[in-house]
């Protein structure tokens, strides 16, 4: 049921809105009936509201001003005007801030009732496009970034030989950058038994871990096996440092220990690259750095 409220100063308008509407059949339930603007705008900001009924002329606020302010913040909330007045100055306010339909009072009331119950079907409508529009681009999106971490995991693991292939990945998942170093973070103990059973808990929780860690550098996580995950740091500008990676490491490592006293974490850095396709020659310098225990090479 979508959420009614109902604002107008006057309590006999308010009282047979609610009362001579039929706003179950429309699919809506009132859930407030109030006297000014700011009222309205509270209810906006708190429990939300699908539809308003509005005066376009009340206390501490009018119901333009209510309507320009959903139209700007883009809120999915349907907006009908009640106004005593035929000005053609507010109906085109009312048309520019997106309003559904501008009601002038006296009017019938089974004429109100089927403007909105118009008004309630295009909302529907135009909220379920939106709903299947934006689940079409979640989509996409998810399948782009899968796409793009099955480029990386191909070049470290060098298995991406077709020249033209390779050239047309790399022009639609590889970032601009003018460098990038390749992190390994290894994890060793009884993570691998547990994903291998079907966990996936610590995986999710340490991926999440170091996309956060390291939010504020360009990158792309991947595992290129069960037991690693490999961070790809991007830079625009200056050659990502040592100085600036060695205390995100050190915490990563500490915090991965404290969520799993099961969990082994080691970290290894490679140099910094400028050719994307030689992500494999960075992965095999972070690998070394990993088993000589220096960390960074």
């Amino acid at each position: 049921m979508y959420r009614v409220v109902i604002a107008d100063d006057e309590p006999v308008i308010r009282n047979g809105m609610k009362n001579f509407i039929d706003w179950k059949a429309l699919g809506c339930t009132v859930t407030h009936l109030l006297s000014d603007g700011r009222a309205v705008m509270d209810v906006i900001k708190g429990e939300g509201a699908d539809v308003l009924l509005i005066d376009v002329r009340m206390p501490e606020m009018t119901g333009l001003e209510i309507a320009k302010y959903i139209h700007e913040k883009k809120l999915p909330i349907l907006t009908v005007i009640l106004s005593g007045y035929s000005y053609f100055s507010y109906a085109q306010q009312a048309i520019e801030y997106g309003v559904s339909n501008y009601i002038i009072k006296g009017t019938p009331i089974e004429k109100i009732e089927a403007a909105l119950g118009r008004a309630i079907t295009a909302f529907c409508a135009k909220a379920e496009e939106t709903r299947r529009l934006k689940n079409i681009e979640s989509a996409f999106t998810k399948t782009q970034l899968e796409l793009r971490e099955k480029f990386f995991v191909e070049l470290i693991n060098g298995t991406l030989f077709d020249v033209q292939e390779r050239a047309e990945k790399l022009r639609l998942y590889a970032p601009s950058c003018s460098s990038y170093r390749l992190l390994l973070i290894q994890l060793d103990g009884t993570y691998t038994y547990g994903l291998k059973r079907g966990g996936q808990t610590i995986y999710l929780s340490i991926r999440g871990l170091l996309d956060a860690s390291f939010e504020a550098y360009e990158h792309v996580t991947v595992a290129p096996a069960l037991d690693q995950f490999c961070l790809i740091l991007f830079s625009e500008g200056d050659e990502i440092s040592d100085r600036s990676l060695a205390p995100i490491c050190a915490d990563v490592a500490a915090a991965v220990g404290r969520y799993s006293k099961s969990v082994n974490c080691r970290i290894g850095v490679s140099r910094p690259h400028t050719d994307v396709l030689s992500t494999d020659i960075a992965y095999a310098e972070a690998y070394l750095a990993l088993t000589e225990q220096e960390g960074f090479h």
